[in-house]
C-alpha cells in the first residue's frame, strides 16, 4: 500500500524548537517524530511512502536517506 506524509509546513507553534529544525524532526523519545509516524505506517503495510516536504528539506532527506 502507498502512503503520503506531508510535511511541508514551518512549525511556527512550535517555535523555538523548530528555528533550525523542520517540524517532523523534532525530537520525541529520542527520536524524530516522523520516524515514529513511518514506523507505524510499516508496522500497517504501507510500504510504499512519499513524502511532501517544504521547509528545511536537507535535514529530512539526510536522516532518511532513501
Amino acid at each position: 500500500m502507498k502512503a503520503i506524509i506531508m510535511a511541508g509546513g514551518f512549525g511556527t507553534r512550535l517555535r523555538p524548537l523548530t528555528i533550525n529544525l523542520p517540524k517532523p524532526m523534532v525530537p520525541l523519545m529520542n527520536k524524530p517524530i516522523m520516524e515514529h509516524i513511518v514506523q507505524l505506517l510499516a508496522k500497517h503495510s504501507f510500504h510504499q511512502l512519499t513524502s511532501l516536504l517544504f521547509f528545511h528539506t536537507n535535514a529530512i532527506t539526510s536522516y532518511f536517506c532513501d
